[in-house]
């Protein structure tokens, strides 16, 4: 008996980061009146460097709609968060002559891991 066995490609778009609060978000205002978020969250590299210590890299995160809402009424600064989302990328015009292409977040759950006392 033979078996065939089928190739088949999967391709998906899909994050998880875990990090600070950095930037609280902030309205943005679309050309098609459409409105977003944009914060910054702080990550921790996985690994240490040759003087022992952990890196830290920000992250550019978008969130819309009804999660928008939510997170601006409960978020903090400082707080750990956790993010399900995307990448999406953006070309930003940087020149006449011209462009830059950047990846954000799209962020499509957030979760409160930890909350700031004080």
């Amino acid at each position: 008996m033979q078996f065939k066995y089928y190739r088949k490609e999967i391709r998906m778009n899909s994050l998880t980061l875990v990090g600070v609060l950095k930037k609280y978000p902030e309205l943005e205002e679309l050309k098609n009146g459409k409105k977003q978020y944009r914060f910054i969250v702080e990550a921790e590299k996985n690994f240490r460097n040759e003087d022992g210590s952990i890196e830290k890299e920000l992250y550019e995160c978008v969130i819309w709609r009804g999660i928008a809402d939510t997170i601006i009424s409960v978020c903090e600064e400082g707080q750990l968060l956790g993010i399900r989302g995307r990448l999406q990328p953006r070309r930003l015009e940087i020149s006449e002559n011209g462009s830059e292409y950047v990846a954000e977040i799209v962020a499509e759950k957030i979760s409160i891991l930890e909350t700031r006392e004080g």
